[in-house]
């Protein structure tokens, strides 16, 4: 028998180094005990860690073959409350995991969000989803009378929490299908510094982790879809050249056309335009959009999967992230926990809208030599035309601007869209702005669109005569935040 017994901070760093220590016994011998009994301080990212751990000790090729058992920590500590607020030892219990110690439920609301849920279908987890959108039901179903923006937004479970556990139905099966959240006050101290884990600053911030413990993940989902020739754009040349083809993939899966299931995809964009009653936010794309919204409120998102453990990194507020994985860090090897674990990270604060995704175009070459004028011309293939009755025409038309606007070009370019009856269905054209926002543009320039060809061969001079009166760096996106581009 496994005995594991943790100290009183179970971070990430702690919850590894218990992992380390009794993973592979608990599983050899199938038997579990992990004393959290002088845990006081806890992160939905253990709480999830521990879940899926006792689960693959308790569960064997879906049967129930082990024991494990959790004894929890004092009602009194942060710890405790936490799970006693969100009634964890039901969910727990419910999974056939043994709870002893302090397990009590708590029937009172916390200052702080807290929540802990496990879904054991697609169905429950969309009862609950929907239950978010009642502002009366949000408070009871995460505690607390005091619900931040990126709740009452509909960000959390409409793009969060929809996006991530669907994919561990969709995608892995669903198996112990679970998130755990909290948000945390304003650290006075601070924070210190992690190379992990981002401190914000000692700013309050919401944490929101997605788990589940089957055997296809992210990795193994998407590894036959990643492309021979990928080089991720949010990291430098030299770091992409260090990569292996897990921490490839692990960033591919943010990509914007990276899903492994695009008949679903599909499906999902034709009932956003059969269903007036669906919002913007429906039409989605997949794990990209949660690095967007990671993106826009400058937070992090933490990855671990197939015994890797990465980061996301936008608490800078840079335009591209700081990507960091855990074997780059001089730590030892981690325990090949089975599963995928998604953990969002963002500081509480008003909703910055999107970014700048574009890279910025320099005057100047790595050798120090100055580059000719950027020429602007109208990329010709992509020219499409769009029957505007025809809902499966704005999937061809997506995968055309798409491709050209993720062609790697060292001229920016112009990517010009010609529309038949263009107001003929303005819902089949809203639906195209609010994909085309999303499509990162890969150091092209600008998409014009028009009705009539005649109209964008005008726009381009335009555009380009205006970018030589502003000079190069008008092209910029970083010059756009403030006012000179737009």
């Amino acid at each position: 028998m496994a005995e594991v017994v943790a100290g009183d901070y179970l971070n990430i760093q702690h919850t590894e180094d218990l992992l380390s220590g009794g993973y592979t016994k608990s599983i050899r011998d199938r038997e579990l005990v992990l004393d959290l009994s002088a845990v006081k301080w806890l992160a939905p990212l253990s709480v999830t860690t521990m879940f899926l751990w006792a689960m693959q000790v308790r569960d064997k090729h879906g049967e129930a073959t082990g024991e494990a058992t959790i004894v929890f920590p004092p009602a009194e500590t942060y710890a405790g409350s936490y799970l006693a607020i969100t009634n964890a030892a039901a969910a727990f219990s419910s999974q056939g995991i043994v709870i002893q110690g302090d397990h009590a439920a708590l029937e009172r609301e916390s200052s702080p969000l807290a929540a802990f849920e496990v879904f054991e279908s697609v169905e429950s987890f969309e009862r609950y989803r929907n239950h978010l959108d009642d502002p009366l039901q949000q408070s009871i179903l995460l505690h607390s009378s005091t619900i931040p923006e990126i709740v009452t937004s509909g960000h959390a479970h409409k793009v969060l929490l929809k996006e991530l556990v669907d994919n561990t139905f969709f995608h892995a099966g669903g198996r112990h299908s679970h998130y755990a959240l909290v948000t945390t006050s304003q650290a006075s101290s601070g924070r210190l510094e992690h190379p992990i884990v981002a401190s914000f600053g000692g700013a309050a911030y919401i944490d929101l982790c997605v788990g589940d413990s089957a055997r296809r993940n992210l990795v193994s989902s998407l590894s036959n879809d990643l492309p021979a020739d990928y080089v991720p754009e949010i990291v430098q040349d030299e770091e992409a050249k260090a990569l292996d083809n897990i921490e490839k993939t692990i960033l591919y899966a943010f990509e914007y056309a990276s899903t492994s299931n695009q008949e679903r995809r599909r499906e999902s964009l034709r009932k956003w335009l059969d269903d007036p009653e669906l919002d913007d936010r429906a039409v989605a794309t997949g794990l990209h959009d949660v690095a967007s919204l990671v993106k826009a409120y400058q937070g992090q998102l933490i990855l671990r999967v197939e015994g890797r453990l990465g980061t996301l990194d936008y608490s800078r507020g840079r335009p591209v992230p700081t990507v960091r994985f855990w074997r780059r860090q001089g730590k030892r090897s981690l325990v090949r926990l089975q599963g995928t674990i998604i953990d969002v990270r963002l500081p509480l604060g008003p909703y910055a809208g999107p970014m700048a995704i574009t890279r910025s175009i320099s005057p100047h070459n790595s050798s120090g030599r100055r580059q000719r004028s950027p020429q602007l011309s109208v990329v010709a293939e992509s020219t499409t035309t769009l029957a505007m009755s025809d809902g499966d025409r704005l999937i061809g038309l997506e995968r055309d601007v798409v491709h050209q606007l993720q062609q790697r070009a060292v001229e920016p370019r112009v990517v010009s869209v010609v529309f038949d009856n263009l107001m003929e269905d303005a819902k089949l054209l809203s639906a195209f702005f609010e994909l085309l926002t999303r499509i990162p543009r890969h150091n092209n320039g600008l998409v014009l669109l028009a009705s009539d060809p005649r109209q964008l061969t005008i726009a381009t001079d335009a555009w380009s005569g205006f970018g030589k009166r502003l000079g190069r760096t008008a092209l910029s996106p970083d010059n756009s935040r403030r006012g000179r581009f737009r």
